[in-house]
């Protein structure tokens, strides 16, 4: 029998994943990341990694990374003439980690290409988000240029 990374452990040492033998699988427990992402700005995952200087927790990486396999996973389905390209700190954690994101990543960097026609025109987008920013103007804003 190999240790457990129990959430007393985990709360007490700010450990949120463990590989405790080499033939066991990695042991997690999530309450760290849970305790910064309150509302309260001074404790989020943005202020340990821009303020503090300390890495993203496990967990919130590992969600991040969740997210970036199902943004792709999406967008691919849509139509075969799709493709994903990783930029930024994203792209260097794709090269640099194996697809992971780098420790003190916050977001996902990615541009969504399409061959032919758009999948999903920006009036549509606009509609959808609800974003008065995007719909303020109504969809002419969003359409282009006339010639």
């Amino acid at each position: 029998r190999h240790a457990e990374l129990t959430e007393t452990l985990a709360t007490r040492y700010e450990v949120e994943a463990a590989l405790f033998h080499p033939t066991s699988a990695v042991r997690v427990s999530c309450p760290i990341t849970l305790r910064y992402t309150a509302t309260d700005a001074s404790t989020d995952v943005a202020s340990l990694v821009t303020k503090l200087g300390l890495v993203a927790p496990w967990c919130f990486r590992r969600a991040l990374r969740h997210a970036w396999q199902r943004l792709v996973r999406w967008w691919l389905a849509l139509s075969p003439q799709h493709f994903v390209v990783a930029s930024d700190g994203t792209g260097l954690g794709v090269l640099r980690n194996t697809g992971e994101p780098i420790p003190w990543d916050l977001d996902i960097d990615v541009h969504l290409y399409a061959e032919g026609p758009p999948a999903l025109p920006l009036h549509a987008f606009a509609d959808w988000s609800d974003n008065p920013s995007l719909t303020s103007q109504g969809s002419a804003a969003l359409s282009p240029p006339a010639p």
